[in-house]
Parts: C-alpha cells; structure tokens; sequence
C-alpha cells in the first residue's frame, strides 16, 4: 500500500519543465523533458529518512530515475525505481544507513526487474 501511494505521487501529471524548491531553499529538484522526446519518462525524489535509532542522525535520500527515453516502459520503470527504493527505506529501519540503503537499490532493481522481464529500462 504505502509503494501504491508512492507510486501514485510520482506518476501525477505535471508540466514538461517544472521544478520544485525544498528543503528550506536549500535543495531544487527538477526534470525536463528535453528537446527530442515526446514524454519526460525521468522522475526526481527527495525523502527524509528516520532511523529507528535515536543516536543516528535522520538523513535526506535524493533520487533520481531516467526513463531510458525510447524503452519500453520507460516511465513505468522510473517510477517504480522511486517507488520501491522509498519505500524500503522507510520499512527497513532496523538497519543501519549504509545497510538501508543497499538493501533499498537492491529492492528497487528487483522491483523493476519483475515488472519490465528484462524488456524495459532497467539494469541486467
């Protein structure tokens, strides 16, 4: 469920070139859809990650996704990335961050791998 809403927030429709200030100003997360594609496939996210331990400092985790203009799925599979690696972090609080986070782009690659079967932007 919280990868479904995840997902829903990436997938919802915003303008070719945009661009979103956060973090008190101190960060800019943007995307554009280029001069050669008909669709931005690229997705861009920013999540503030608490670990469960209270001596570990909370930390931001920035992503970024290309959608292999041109690949199947292209899209799908970007958001997707985001989707899976936000929400692993999120569950996977009784790791430590250097943990966290492989076990996070192993979740996320696997993810994309089920869902493309090998035909779609995604790594081998």
């Amino acid at each position: 469920m919280l990868e479904n809403m995840i997902r829903d927030w990436l997938n919802s429709v915003a303008e070719d070139r945009a661009s979103q200030i956060i973090l008190d100003k101190t960060v800019i997360l943007a995307t554009d859809i280029g001069l050669r594609r008909s669709e931005n496939q690229d997705r861009v996210g920013a999540i503030r990650v608490q670990p469960l331990n209270s001596k570990v400092r909370p930390f931001i985790c920035l992503a970024v996704s290309d959608g292999m203009g041109g690949m199947k799925n292209g899209a799908q599979c970007a958001t997707l990335t985001l989707a899976a690696l936000f929400r692993s972090l999120i569950q996977g609080r009784d790791n430590d961050v250097a943990k966290r986070l492989q076990v996070a782009t192993n979740d996320a690659n696997d993810a994309v791998n089920k869902y493309a079967q090998g035909k779609g932007g995604l790594w081998t």
